[in-house]
């Protein structure tokens, strides 16, 4: 079995005094990490599923590893639409290469893709990459999969939010569903809980690490009974899932 921690849109500023919709995202992101560590939940790897440093500095990178160097297992970074790629790369160990990286753990392959795309917000997943999860997961036949990108792939029932996501998320799922080694895919990008079962496959988004959406709105809109969270996920030997979200206390 493998326990995954996933932190998802910490929104990191070089400046640790920054702050996005009236949060100090720097220490919120602190504050999510402490209570990583007094839950005691266990964990083999993090997956950081992108919109990590919001002002694309090299220096926010290297403050955000910092912290990251903290914690009790290796951490895998993919990027948001608020990234720059070709710095995390550079910065961050374990960063997604050429916008596709695998990570094998005994029975389950976890598959990190970037659906940025530069200078826009909606997520794009191009003809190539496309490609190469089909390689990939025609690969890993064997193994149960995981997938993780930062842009939502079904609906959250937001319509502002259902604007920005995955632009090809169709082609996206097609190849997913002819796949049954396919268990999970999990998301960032939309700043509130998602979990959906469809064909088999199980969706999830994740709370942010700083401030989230109010679901279900027109327009933008921050919930502010909702704190700061992260998503404990255990994927078990026979396939099975169980997951759940926890918020700061």
């Amino acid at each position: 079995m493998v326990n995954i921690l996933q932190l998802t849109d910490t929104h990191f500023f070089e400046d640790p005094n920054r702050e996005l919709y009236g949060v100090n995202t720097r220490a919120s992101l602190q504050a999510v990490l402490r209570q990583v560590e007094l839950s005691h939940i266990p964990y083999d790897l993090v997956l950081a599923t992108g919109d990590l440093v919001h002002d694309e500095t090299e220096a926010g990178y290297k403050a955000l590893a910092q912290m990251f160097a903290g914690l009790a297992a290796p951490s895998y970074y993919l990027p948001g639409n608020h990234d720059a790629p070709h710095i995390m790369e550079k910065v961050l160990v374990n960063s997604t290469l050429d916008g596709f990286s695998v990570v094998v753990r005994g029975e389950w392959c976890i598959i990190l893709l970037d659906s940025s795309a530069s200078g826009q917000v909606e997520g794009y997943l191009s003809e190539s990459i496309l490609q190469r999860l089909h390689n990939e997961l025609v690969h890993q036949l064997d193994r149960k999969v995981l997938i993780a990108l930062h842009h939502h792939v079904v609906d959250v029932q937001s319509v502002w939010l259902d604007r920005l996501n995955l632009t090809n998320n169709a082609a996206f799922r097609n190849i997913v569903a002819a796949h049954s080694n396919v268990k999970a895919v999990i998301n960032g990008h939309i700043h509130q809980e998602l979990q959906v079962q469809q064909n088999g496959i199980l969706y999830l988004g994740t709370p942010s690490t700083c401030f989230q959406f109010k679901p279900g709105l027109d327009k933008p809109g921050i919930d502010d009974g909702r704190p700061p969270g992260f998503r404990h996920i255990l994927l078990n030997n026979d396939g099975s899932i169980v997951t759940r979200v926890h918020y700061v206390t």
